[in-house]
């Protein structure tokens, strides 16, 4: 997920006592949920007219609601910010969409009061979890904690832009069961994956049972664990270890078409839209399109691109295929163990 140079500031910061006199922000108000068409609504805001009203609903009680400085109201607010997720600009709103044209400094005060109302732990924990019914992995669901400081530079990847590193876990369905949006784009994939509330209680999970082994499916930039499967390297033509890859790179694209989906519904997330924000909140902005994602995976909502828009085929992943020497607890036999049954399984179901 892409930042700004971060000398660059959000456009409220400087903006963020500025209030609009009220009779502009309702001045001309139509609402698109009248006005559109539902395929209309949909290619424009990427969620039907009633998961709209729905999510109106959720956010009630988290939203400021109009007073007499301010007289936007919180139907008015979300679809100004669903208009900045879908398009990750803020030319199409301000101006150039009649239905809801407002400033700049009042869309990126819509994002941020509606991302953070999406972040609010009763939200966000009811679309962003592992199944609960793994009692050890309920440990998952989304907490506010303090994250790391890191200094601007490390934010810059390794192809020379600035990103946030973000590491999804999706289930064959593509609905995101975890995000980690915290950590700057120069980290190692295998880093956050060892410093994630994931990564603990997998391992938990097996150290308190370890007849009983759940494994998540990760390429060869990851440790190999009992608890986390990741491929042969360079097995030989026609083995069982190539056979067995090549299932679970099967199994692995997934979470590249999730991905993929995530970025064409919401491309404020994609490389050549900018998040003009400081980390921790592009931070949320990124949860909140997961949210958003999350919802639309449950509702069987159908992705439709405006007519000016054009699929994205870059997925945007980059792999780390060569991890960096990390300490593990338990050292070599948790990698020796995840070996056992990483050749186990290609023995007994691809020979």
């Amino acid at each position: 997920m892409v930042l700004d140079d971060l000398e660059e500031i959000e456009g409220d910061v400087n903006n963020e006592n500025a209030e609009e006199p009220a009779e502009n922000a309702v001045a001309d108000y139509r609402s698109p949920l009248q006005t559109l068409s539902e395929s209309q609504f949909m290619r424009r805001y990427r969620l039907s007219k009633q998961l709209t009203r729905d999510l109106i609903n959720i956010l009630t009680p988290h939203v400021v609601p109009p007073s007499r400085t301010s007289a936007m109201t919180i139907e008015r607010k979300v679809l100004t910010a669903l208009r900045f997720y879908s398009t990750g600009s803020y030319q199409g709103i301000t101006g150039c969409d009649k239905n809801i044209s407002v400033s700049q400094p009042t869309v990126s005060r819509c994002v941020r009061e509606i991302s953070l109302a999406l972040n609010n732990p009763e939200i966000f924990n009811q679309w962003v979890h592992f199944p609960r019914n793994i009692d050890e992995l309920s440990e998952l669901r989304h907490r506010p904690t303090g994250d790391p400081e890191f200094p601007e530079h490390a934010y810059v990847n390794r192809k020379m832009y600035h990103s946030i590193n973000v590491q999804l876990i999706c289930d064959v369905d593509m609905k995101i069961l975890n995000v980690n949006a915290r950590f700057p784009g120069s980290v190692h994939d295998a880093r956050i994956w060892n410093q994630s509330n994931v990564s603990r209680t997998m391992e938990n999970l097996y150290r308190r049972d370890p007849n009983n082994v759940f494994s998540l499916l990760g390429d060869s930039g990851y440790p190999l664990r009992l608890w986390h499967i990741t491929p042969f390297l360079n097995p030989l033509p026609g083995s069982p270890e190539e056979r067995f890859n090549n299932a679970q790179t099967s199994i692995r694209s997934i979470i590249e078409r999730c991905n993929g989906l995530l970025k064409n519904r919401f491309r404020c997330l994609i490389k050549d839209r900018v998040l003009h924000y400081r980390p921790e909140i592009a931070s949320l902005i990124i949860n909140t399109c997961v949210v958003l994602h999350n919802m639309c995976i449950t509702n069987n909502i159908e992705l439709l691109l405006d007519h000016d828009e054009e699929e994205i085929l870059d997925d945007g992943i980059m792999h780390d295929f060569n991890p960096p020497p990390l300490a593990h607890v338990g050292g070599n036999v948790d990698l020796e163990g995840g070996r056992a049954l990483r050749n186990h399984i290609a023995n007994n179901y691809f020979a």
